[in-house]
C-alpha cells in the first residue's frame, strides 16, 4: 500500500519577489485570511510503480519509468481563526520523471494527493499542530484548490491551468500523529463537489475535487 509520507520530499521555500508580493494568482478565499508563508511540496506520485507497470512485454523498466512521476508545488500557508489553511496553486506546478501516470489519472486523483502531501508535511514542518490520539475531534486541516483546470500538453510537460483562480473548491483533512510528528497521519474527511462547464475557445475543463 503507499505511503504517501515516506515518498513525499517537501524542502523549506524562501519565496521569489513576484510571490511574496502577490501570493500567485490562487489565494485564499476568506478576505480575513492572512498569508503567512509558503513551502516547495516535491512528491513522488507514482510510489507504487517499481515492479508493478512497464513499457514492454518483458517486465523491464527503462531508467526513465524507474524514476515514476515527480510533481513540485508551491504551498501557500494562510491563519484563518487560529489554524493554518493550505492553498495549491497550478501555476506552480511541474512534474519530471514518467508522465504515464499523468496522462491516465484525473485532475480529482493528482490533487487528492498533492492535497494530502501539503497537509502532511505542513506538519512536519510544524505549522499544523498534530495531536497523538486519532480519534473524531482530532485537529482538522482545510486545504484549497481551483475549482475547475485545463491540460496544456501531455506527460511531464503538462501545465495546468486555472479555468477562474478566484473559484476555490476545499478538501478538509483530519490529523493525528500516534508515531510522531515526523510521520503524521492525514485522513480525508470532506470535501466541495465541482462542476466545470466548458470554457471559451473550446477547451474542455475538469474538476479538481470529488
Amino acid at each position: 500500500m503507499r505511503t504517501l509520507v515516506s515518498t513525499l520530499l517537501c524542502l523549506l521555500f524562501a519565496a521569489t519577489l513576484s510571490w511574496s508580493q502577490g501570493f500567485g494568482r490562487v489565494q485564499h478565499p476568506s478576505p480575513t485570511a492572512t498569508y503567512i508563508g509558503s513551502f516547495r511540496c516535491i512528491v513522488n506520485l507514482d510510489a507504487d510503480f517499481m515492479g508493478t507497470r512497464t513499457s514492454d512485454g518483458r517486465g523491464i523498466l527503462t531508467e526513465e519509468e524507474k524514476k515514476g512521476l515527480t510533481a513540485s508545488q508551491i504551498i501557500t500557508l494562510w491563519s484563518v481563526g487560529g489554524g493554518t489553511d493550505y492553498v495549491l496553486d497550478p501555476d506552480s506546478l511541474t512534474f519530471s520523471g514518467d508522465g504515464t501516470w499523468l496522462n491516465q489519472n484525473s485532475a480529482v486523483t493528482l490533487f487528492d494527493l498533492l492535497a494530502k502531501a501539503a497537509v502532511a508535511q505542513g506538519v512536519v514542518l510544524g505549522y499544523t499542530p498534530c495531536a497523538v490520539s486519532c480519534n473524531p475531534g482530532s485537529v482538522t486541516v482545510h486545504a484549497y484548490t481551483p475549482s475547475c483546470v485545463r491540460r496544456v500538453g501531455t506527460g511531464i510537460s503538462t501545465l495546468i491551468v486555472a479555468q477562474d483562480p478566484s473559484v476555490l473548491c476545499m478538501r478538509e483533512f483530519m490529523v493525528c500523529c500516534p508515531t510522531g510528528v515526523t510521520a503524521p497521519q492525514v485522513t480525508p474527511m470532506l470535501h466541495e463537489g465541482t462542476t466545470c462547464s466548458g470554457g471559451v475557445n473550446g477547451y474542455s475543463y475538469e474538476p479538481t475535487c470529488p
